[in-house]
C-alpha cells in the first residue's frame, strides 16, 4: 500500500486503517497530517514502547502455520531496513521500502528454538527492538527459562589422565574439560582442538565436564590442546583455555612442563635468535646451521627453558640453561624448501612467555642460489616497458622497512605466486612478531577479477573482502601495512625508489621529475606493479586443462570423471565456472562472495576469539556478513593452505569439507552462521568421487608440457 503524499486527507485515511488497533490502544491518538505532526506522532508512540520512527509496527508469532509476521513502516524516506533476531543476531529479512509504505513480511520457522523473543529492525538512521507477541521463547511463556544466568561462562579447566604434560612418544592421554556452569539450564558445547594430532572434536552436554577419547601422541614436539566452551542458548557467550603437551623420544630428557596460561610477569620475557644474525638466510641443500637464542629478562628469573621448533626438519628441541643464551646442535637441511624456525622461552616457574622469535631459512639446490631475482640489476640504458618497471618493483626487497621483504616474498613464482612458507596459515611481516590476518591469496590470475561492485549481489575487487576495488588499489596496501612491508609513509617508499637503479626507467616511463610528486608517484608505483601482474609471466594459461580445451591432449579417465563431477553432482562449477567468455580461457570463478561456513582456525597466530566477518565488515551490510570472495581455482594444487583463514591444510581436506561440512563430527562448527551457503555441506559424494575431483583439480596447475607427437615413419 502506498500513501498519497499530495493528499493529506487520503494519507490520514490510509494511516488510520493500518494503525487503528494502535489508535484504540493509545486512546485514539490523532494521525499526523504534516511533517511536524509526523515527528510528534512517532515520539508519542515511541514513548508507549510500541513504535519508533520508520520501523516496526508489530511482530507476532503464529503457531498454527509456524510463521513470524512482521509489519514495518517507512514514514519519511526511501530506505533499506534489516530485521534480525535480537537473541541470536541472525538475519531474518531485509528489504528496501519506499517512503510511506508498509512492508508485511511472513517468515516460516520450523525449529521452535529459533523463534525469536525479540526482533531488531535496523535502518540507516536508527534501530528499534520489539517483543514478538506469542513467542514461546520469551520469559514466562515456557517453563524452562534460566533465571539470572551469569553474564559470561567461566574459563574452563583441562585435566589429564597422565601426571605430567611432558610424555614419551606413543603415549595416550584422555583429556577432561570442566567449566562452572551454574545458572545454565541449556546444553553446553565443548569444542576440542588437538593441534593436528587428530581431528577436532565437538561434544554437546548438559554436564559441567566432559571427557575425550584417548588421544595417542605418535609424533614428538610441542602440541597446544585447546578447549572452547559455548552456551548453546547464546553461542556468543563462550570462553576458552589451552594446555601444551610436550612429546619427546623415550630416551630424551625430561624437562619441566610449562603450565598454561602465562601470567603477566612473563610479558617482559623476550626471546631473540641472534645466530644467524639476519631474519632470513639462504643455504644450499645438505648444509647445516647452528642456532643461538637469547632471552631478555629484566627480572632474571632463570634458569630458562628454550623451546625450539625446527619446522619438521628434525625433532623439536627443549633445553634448560642458567644462561640467557642457548645454542642448538647442528641442524642439517637435506630438502629444498622454505622453513620457519621458532623459539619460545619459559622462566624458572615453567611458564612460557607469549613472545616468540623466528627466522626464515630458504634451502635451495645450488650453492649460489638466487631465490628472488636481483631487484637492482644493472640498467645500461633506460629502455624498458611499464611491465618491466613493475617487475623490478615487485621483486625489490629494499621496499620494506627495514629492507628485506618484497612483494615476491609472500607471492613467490615457484609456488604459484603465493607465500612459499605453507607451514603457517598467514604470512610473516618484516617486523618481529608481525603476521597478516588472512591467508595470502595468489596474485596469479588476479587480473581476471573485475572492479568491485556492491549491492545485493556484490562481485569483483581484490583481497578476500574486496576492500580494494582493483589491482592498482591492492598494490598500495602491503607497502604501508605494519604487518607486511611496514613503511610509515608514501614518502619513505618514494625515497627508496629514488635510490634504486631503476629510478631512471621510472622517470622515462612517467616523465622527468615524476618521483618529486609523492602522491602521484605512489599511484604510479601501484600502476606499474598492476601491469606486471597482468603479464603472461604471472598468468601463462598453460595448464593441462588449457591444453585439453585447445584440443592438444585429452583427460585421463580419472580426470574426466573428476571434471564431470565438478560440473555436475559436486556443483563446483556453479561458483568456479568452466565456461569460456568472449573466447577467453575460463576464469574458474564467478567473482562473487559467499559464506561457505569455514570453522575458526585455532592454530597460531590465531587465538580463535575474534570473528572475521569478511565483506560484511567492509560494507556493514547484514547480507554480506561472513562472505568472502570466490577465488580462481587455477594452480589450486600448489596454493595450500586453503580458505581465508588457512584452516584447510590440503586439497583433499578442502574437497571433503565441501562434501561433508554438515555431517556431525566431520568438522568444527562454522565461525559465522549468518548467510551460510547451504548448497554444499552434505553432497553425499563417495571417497572415490572426492579423489577423482582432486585428480581433475591438479590439471589446473600451470607449467604443463604438451607431449611431442612422433612424426609418421617415412617409406621409400
Amino acid at each position: 500500500m502506498r500513501y498519497n503524499k499530495k493528499n493529506s486527507r487520503n494519507s490520514f485515511f490510509i494511516r488510520s486503517i493500518f494503525l487503528l488497533p494502535l489508535f484504540f490502544l493509545l486512546s485514539c491518538s490523532k494521525a499526523p497530517e504534516n511533517i511536524d505532526e509526523v515527528e510528534a506522532f512517532n515520539i508519542e508512540f515511541a514513548s508507549a514502547a510500541v513504535i519508533d520512527t520508520n520501523l516496526i509496527l508489530s511482530a507476532k508469532w503464529k503457531s498454527s502455520d509456524k510463521s513470524l509476521k512482521i509489519k514495518i513502516a517507512a514514514y519519511l524516506s526511501d530506505q533499506v531496513i534489516w530485521v534480525r533476531n535480537a537473541d541470536t543476531q541472525l538475519a531474518i529479512a531485509a528489504k528496501r521500502i519506499t517512503a510511506n509504505d508498509i512492508w508485511e513480511n511472513r517468515t516460516r520457522i520450523l525449529n521452535a528454538q529459533s523463534i525469536p523473543c525479540q526482533i531488531i529492525a535496523i535502518s540507516k538512521a536508527r534501530q528499534h527492538t520489539i517483543k514478538v507477541e506469542n513467542s514461546p521463547n520469551c520469559a514466562g511463556n515456557e517453563p524452562n527459562v534460566p533465571t539470572n544466568p551469569p553474564t559470561s561462562l567461566a574459563t574452563p579447566n583441562i585435566t589429564l589422565s597422565t601426571p605430567s604434560t611432558t610424555v614419551d612418544r606413543d603415549t595416550t592421554i584422555t583429556f577432561t574439560g570442566s567449566v562452572d556452569s551454574a545458572g545454565y539450564d541449556d546444553k553446553l558445547r565443548y569444542l576440542w582442538g588437538f593441534a593436528g594430532i587428530t581431528p577436532s572434536v565437538v561434544i554437546n552436554s548438559e554436564k559441567p565436564s566432559v571427557q575425550t577419547q584417548a588421544i595417542r601422541f605418535n609424533k614428538t614436539g610441542t602440541f597446544t590442546i585447546s578447549l572452547r566452551v559455548f552456551d548453546l542458548a547464546n553461542p556468543s557467550n563462550n570462553s576458552s583455555t589451552t594446555i601444551d603437551i610436550i612429546v619427546q623420544n623415550p630416551s630424551g630428557p625430561v624437562s619441566t612442563p610449562p603450565p598454561t596460561p602465562p601470567p603477566s610477569n612473563t610479558q617482559a620475557l623476550t626471546p631473540e635468535i641472534i645466530v644467524p644474525a639476519t631474519r632470513s638466510v639462504t643455504i644450499a641443500r645438505q648444509a647445516s646451521l647452528t642456532f643461538t637464542g637469547q632471552v631478555t629478562d629484566p627480572a632474571n628469573n632463570g634458569p630458562y627453558i628454550y623451546y625450539w621448533n625446527f619446522a619438521g626438519v628434525t625433532l623439536n628441541g627443549v633445553t634448560k640453561s642458567n644462561d640467557k643464551t642457548s645454542t642448538t646442535r647442528s641442524i642439517r637441511f637435506n630438502r629444498t624448501g622454505n622453513y620457519t624456525i621458532f623459539l619460545r622461552v619459559a622462566d624458572n616457574s615453567g611458564r612460557i612467555s607469549p613472545n616468540m622469535a623466528q627466522i626464515a631459512v630458504m634451502v635451495v639446490a645450488s650453492t649460489t642460489p638466487t631465490p628472488i631475482p636481483d631487484p637492482n640489476p644493472p640498467v645500461p640504458t633506460v629502455d624498458g616497458t611499464i611491465a618491466d618497471l613493475g617487475r623490478l618493483l615487485f621483486f625489490d626487497t629494499n621496499l620494506s622497512e627495514p629492507p628485506g621483504q618484497a612483494c615476491a616474498t609472500c607471492h613467490e613464482p615457484s609456488t604459484a605466486w603465493i607465500d612459499p612458507n605453507q607451514n603457517l596459515p598467514v604470512s610473516v611481516g618484516i617486523l618481529a612478531n608481525a603476521f597478516g590476518v588472512r591467508n595470502a591469496p595468489s596474485v596469479a590470475y588476479a587480473f581476471l577479477m573485475p572492479d568491485f561492485v556492491g549491492g545485493f549481489i556484490p562481485k569483483g575487487g581484490q583481497f578476500w573482502d574486496g576492500r580494494a576495488a582493483n589491482l592498482i588499489e591492492q598494490a598500495k596496501g602491503p607497502l604501508l601495512n605494519a604487518s607486511e612491508m611496514a613503511n610509515t609513509s608514501k614518502a619513505q617508499v618514494i625515497s627508496k625508489i629514488k635510490d634504486a637503479s631503476y629510478a631512471a626507467l621510472f622517470e622515462k616511463i612517467f616523465g622527468y621529475g615524476a618521483l618529486n610528486n609523492i602522491d602521484t608517484a605512489f599511484n604510479q608505483i601501484a600502476e606499474a606493479i598492476a601491469v606486471f601482474e597482468q603479464t603472461p609471466e604471472v598468468n601463462p594459461f598453460d595448464s593441462k586443462y588449457d591444453a585439453v580445451l585447445a584440443g592438444k591432449v585429452q583427460f585421463t579417465e580419472a580426470e574426466q570423471r573428476g571434471f564431470d563431477l565438478f560440473n555436475g553432482l559436486a556443483r563446483c562449477s556453479s561458483c568456479h565456472t568452466t565456461l569460456s567468455v568472449n573466447g577467453e580461457p575460463p576464469t574458474l570463478t564467478n567473482f562473487r562472495y559467499f559464506n561457505v561456513g569455514l570453522p575458526r582456525n585455532l592454530e597460531f597466530p590465531f587465538d580463535g576469539t575474534t570473528t572475521d566477518l569478511g565483506l560484511g565488515a567492509i560494507t556493514n551490510d547484514p547480507r554480506h556478513m561472513g562472505k568472502f570472495k570466490t577465488p580462481s581455482l587455477r594452480n589450486v594444487d600448489k596454493t595450500a593452505p586453503y580458505g581465508h583463514n588457512g584452516v584447510l591444510k590440503t586439497l583433499e581436506e578442502t574437497v571433503h569439507f565441501y562434501n561433508a561440512r554438515d555431517i556431525a563430527g566431520e568438522f568444527p562448527p562454522s565461525a559465522v552462521m549468518d548467510n551460510r551457503e547451504n548448497s554444499i555441506g552434505n553432497l553425499r559424494l563417495s571417497q572415490a568421487q572426492e579423489d577423482d575431483i582432486v585428480i581433475f583439480l591438479k590439471t589446473l596447475t600451470d607449467g604443463f608440457v604438451v607431449p611431442e607427437v612422433a612424426p609418421p615413419p617415412e617409406y621409400p
